[in-house]
């Protein structure tokens, strides 16, 4: 579609550009609205883009081809921010056990993923899409049901428990902390002499 080899570097470097467009959006999109509406948009913004590869492929254009590649990249950065959604609800002491199984977990695609280019390539010639195409046709339903999941299924969201669980502690703190300090500012000696609490015995 690039016309040779020369321009070979510009797909990997669009799928790196979108990845970094999409780590801060779907990062900024988490801490406001929860993992849930986060990471659910990333994967089905990844969706989105490789059925748009799929469709330059079958229609020779490059410019779509482009397009879709920035939008896959999304995908690609969600799949890496999932891993901590498995630490929002974890205590403190088991954070490092919680992205070690996610990881653990990540590891069967990174290693069943590259077994299946020649298999989705012979599924992608039997519905007449060029061969090379292939693996966005595993992309595009593992993404699209990856966001399905997500957005039916991730209920609570575990972000927004975390931060509102964080939230009554820390105004748990606040309460137990205020009763001490004027505690102890009734017993500081004030500026003509004697504490306050002295001062009142006296009145």
């Amino acid at each position: 579609m690039l016309g040779g080899d020369r321009y070979a570097g510009i797909p990997a470097a669009l799928l790196t550009l979108g990845s970094a467009a999409a780590a801060f959006f779907v990062g900024r999109l988490s801490d406001r609205f929860g993992r849930r509406m986060g990471l659910g948009t990333g994967f089905l913004l990844g969706g989105v883009g490789a059925i748009i590869v799929i469709y330059a492929a079958v229609s020779n254009s490059v410019i779509l081809l482009f397009l879709g590649l920035l939008l896959n990249g999304a995908g690609n950065a969600t799949n890496l921010q999932a891993r901590y959604a498995g630490t929002d609800l974890a205590k403190p002491k088991q954070r490092a056990t919680a992205i070690s199984m996610a990881m653990v977990a990540t590891t069967f695609g990174a290693v069943a993923g590259p077994n299946l280019v020649n298999v989705m390539g012979d599924v992608a010639d039997s519905f007449g899409v060029p061969t090379l195409a292939g693996p966005f046709i595993l992309a595009t339903v593992a993404y699209l049901l990856a966001g399905f999941i997500f957005f039916v299924f991730l209920r609570p969201d575990p972000f927004l428990v975390a931060k509102q669980s964080s939230n009554k502690r820390l105004i748990t703190k606040n309460i137990t902390i205020q009763p001490k300090q004027q505690r102890s500012n009734l017993c500081q000696p004030s500026q003509n002499g004697g504490s306050l609490l002295e001062r009142r015995s006296w009145s």
